[in-house]
């Protein structure tokens, strides 16, 4: 991909929060559109980030005041101070062998220009970006700023002795490194690396990376193991500070910052039968709104082996970032106990777009998880299905849904909906 153009929407790793932003006197003759790769040169003045092994990359701009001219470009050094923030940032991947995969998880990106990054460094000609910490099919999601392009310096050498150090966690995945000592530490249920040859040698990670003794203090190494990713955090020399292998994702993968998540709350009266009604529920009969047990307001569905679909849907909020995914909810319990199959939700979705016919789209619903069918009799359980980006409109466009609880998995017991919502990111600030 080539360098911006205009500024772009910021996409950032699961809405993580906005840090503070820090003003750097703009190089003269340089453009910094919002949402570029920002690096210093040696001349002290910021610039967007290029192909250099000179300049170091400072984070990403928020803001700059060039554009009140009408572009982004400074045409007196330093006149012009850019916002720029540090974070997690959403970038073009490059291509063919420089592309970016999982295996370089937690490894360094390197800036092509100010909104592309590759895996390596050009033979020698591009600077550090900053550490791959996610990717998908539209990009590669990288910790700019805070010094993650220059916290190399110290290492652990040669064949450190590791055993007896404590874990935060009991075991470790046996999948996650290939040399065979780390029975040991899987065997060991104590949470400690036993007095044996486990890590006294080098290990090498199953990500493709080295051994154990060419990483940085401080480095946290992710290893592709059968079923989930194992970590290391290395701490002080001889020492493991963290062996987590249970984990998919790392722990804060998934916090979302409370002024970036948006809610679409879909009224349970705003639900309709397979017919178009509204209806009241009925034992036995029609599907709808009632109250369990004198105290819980649901949408009850009848116990049938096919049931019929519900009605209802969403517009597309204003602040909306569809450049992310939604997440569409129902908080359901089940009547009884008695039914032991786990219950899973069928959706169907489709858009209906200004200017376009209102059956253009296709479904892009899904099935969601299950509500365990032997749990205990009314426990509230949360089911979920991601309405990927890639299928999402525009803002202000309708969505129309469809659900049922999948054929052949409500028997004996009826499905209570007592809520149904829509979680989706806002957009970011330019």
């Amino acid at each position: 991909m080539t360098a911006l153009a205009a500024a772009k929407q910021l996409v950032k790793y699961n809405g993580s929060p906005l840090p503070a932003m820090i003003p750097y006197a703009q190089k003269t003759g340089t453009t910094i559109y919002p949402g570029a790769l920002v690096s210093i040169a040696s001349d002290g003045y910021c610039r967007p980030a290029r192909a250099s092994t000179t300049d170091v990359v400072v984070g990403y701009a928020r803001k700059n005041p060039c554009s009140q001219s009408g572009n982004y470009t400074s045409t007196v050094a330093g006149d012009s101070m850019v916002e720029v923030s540090a974070g997690v940032i959403k970038l073009a991947n490059s291509a063919a062998s420089d592309e970016i995969t999982i295996t370089e998880l937690w490894g360094y990106a390197y800036a092509v220009d100010d909104q592309t990054v590759a895996k390596t460094d050009g033979t020698s000609t591009r600077v550090r970006a900053g550490r791959i910490v996610g990717l998908d099919a539209g990009g590669v999601y990288v910790l700019v700023g805070l010094g993650m392009t220059a916290i190399d310096g110290v290492t652990l050498t040669g064949t450190e002795n590791l055993t007896n150090k404590t874990l935060t966690t009991p075991t470790i995945a046996a999948t996650g490194f290939t040399n065979a000592n780390h029975a040991h530490a899987a065997a060991n249920s104590g949470g400690q690396l036993d007095g044996s040859a486990c890590f006294s040698t080098a290990v090498s990670v199953a990500n493709g990376g080295t051994n154990l003794s060419s990483y940085a203090i401080g480095d946290i190494i992710y290893a592709s193991g059968a079923t989930a990713l194992s970590k290391l955090v290395i701490g002080t020399a001889n020492q493991v500070l963290t062996v987590n292998a249970g984990a998919t994702a790392p722990e804060w993968a998934n916090m979302l910052d409370p002024d970036l998540k948006g809610t679409i709350e879909i009224a349970l009266g705003d639900i309709y039968d397979a017919d178009g009604d509204r209806a009241k529920f009925a034992n036995g009969g029609a599907d709808g709104v009632t109250i369990a047990d004198s105290k819980a307001v649901c949408y009850r569905i009848n116990n049938d082996a096919a049931p019929p679909k519900n009605l209802c849907g969403f517009v597309v909020p204003a602040d909306a970032d569809v450049t992310a995914n939604m997440t569409l909810k129902f908080e359901c319990s089940k009547s009884g106990n008695t039914d032991a199959d786990d219950t899973t939700i069928t959706v169907e979705a489709f858009n209906q777009v200004s200017g376009a016919l209102h059956d253009a789209d296709d479904d892009y619903g899904g099935t969601t998880n299950a509500l365990v069918g032997n749990a205990a009799a009314k426990t509230l359980t949360t089911l979920s299905l991601t309405l990927a980006l890639a299928n999402l409109p525009a803002v202000g466009s309708g969505v129309s849904l469809t659900f049922k609880p999948t054929d052949g998995t409500l028997g004996t017991d009826d499905l209570l909906i007592h809520r149904m919502w829509v979680e989706y990111t806002k957009k970011l600030d330019a």
